[in-house]
């Protein structure tokens, strides 16, 4: 089942709470979805061509000129999740290295690849940090005023679709763009859920997945967005189950999603990058008491980049020997990934984000 799901500022509050009890909500400012629409179309309207877009005025989000940077804006930039993918050794224990992750490897080999490190923060938290840009330790720290990536991409009009399973459709679009849930942006955001045949992913290790592919690859086509974000939830909610068969299977069918998407990306001339919150499969079992992992591990995460020109291309980042991550030291962390979508989209960081681009 596919939904266009629109969230009204009070249905964002209510899911927050639901998730995170202790979540204080927070009254919407000056700036609401109307304001916006009505400044959004005070501009198309104008006849003006050369005419520059006024600042709105408040406190809380300013609609400022893009700064765009000399190179090329690619577009889709999209941005795959695939949370339960961390990296360790390659051992017994590990169910990534026991899967057949063929287009991994290929992406690997090819293209620039580094790792992350993680937390052992919730995973709303690890979330939060990712769009925000900045390294959290309490959702109490976020301002009002702070901007995720995904307003900051409003900001610029770039048109952005969210893409994921019902499982983890909150974290994507709630906490990734943490505080903007009372800010409505329909004309520059979308978001798509696709709710799971069943709740027994161990029956059912691909899930929603074939869905998931078959509107990415369908959107990426169109070419109507800037920035899409996909999660995919086959590999921690699998590993959940204990089925290491099953978790095999899940891992691959992720793999199988990434090199379609990729296809479709480099055929549009956009970049892909692909990484996750928080691993889990990596760490399967423990191979001194036999038992099966039963929670997110705070080991650091991939971090792939797919793009034409970067094909074959040594960016900086230290290449893996024989293509096993799990021999690199972090190139950053989480709190880097918004400010190198930006950076790759043209668009200076704000200042308040502490994250670096780890693109030049």
């Amino acid at each position: 089942m596919v939904r266009n799901k629109k969230k009204s500022v009070l249905d964002n509050q209510k899911e927050l709470k639901s998730i995170n009890p202790e979540f204080k909500e927070l009254e919407p400012k000056s700036l609401d979805s109307g304001n916006l629409e009505n400044k959004n179309s005070e501009l198309e309207n104008s006849e003006d061509e050369n005419s520059k877009p006024e600042e709105l005025e408040s406190e809380d989000l300013k609609i400022q000129e893009p700064e765009i940077s000399k190179k090329i804006i690619r577009r889709p930039l999209v941005l795959i999740l695939a949370d339960g993918w961390g990296i360790a050794s390659l051992s017994e224990a590990n169910a990534l290295y026991l899967a057949d992750m063929a287009e991994a490897k290929k992406i690997i080999s090819h293209y620039p690849s580094t790792i992350l490190r993680s937390s052992d923060e919730p995973l709303s938290l690890r979330y939060a940090t990712l769009g925000l840009g900045r390294e959290l330790k309490e959702l109490s720290e976020i301002q009002e005023t702070d901007l995720s990536l995904g307003q900051i991409l409003a900001q610029h009009e770039k048109k952005q679709l969210y893409l994921a399973e019902s499982e983890k459709f909150s974290l994507l679009s709630s906490y990734f763009n943490y505080p903007a849930y009372y800010f409505d942006l329909p004309k520059f955001s979308e978001e798509i859920v696709v709710s799971s045949p069943t709740e027994d992913y161990q029956k059912n290790p691909a899930m929603s997945t074939t869905e998931i592919v078959k509107i990415a690859l369908e959107k990426i086509k169109e070419g109507d967005y800037d920035f899409i974000a996909i999660s995919l939830a086959n590999i921690d909610e699998v590993a959940k189950s204990g089925d290491l068969s099953a978790l095999r299977e899940a891992i691959e069918t992720v793999d199988g999603a990434l090199q379609k998407i990729s296809e479709a990306v480099l055929l549009k001339e956009g970049a892909l990058l692909i990484s996750a919150v928080a691993g889990w499969a990596e760490q399967f079992t423990d191979l001194r008491t036999n038992l099966i992992s039963k929670e997110y591990s705070s080991n650091p995460v991939p971090f792939l980049l797919v793009a034409k020109e970067y094909g074959g291309q040594n960016i900086g980042w230290e290449d893996a020997p024989d293509g096993d991550l799990s021999l690199l030291q972090p190139l950053g962390s989480l709190s880097d990934v918004a400010p190198t979508i930006l950076h790759l989209l043209g668009i200076k960081k704000p200042e308040a984000m502490s994250g670096k681009s780890l693109v030049e």
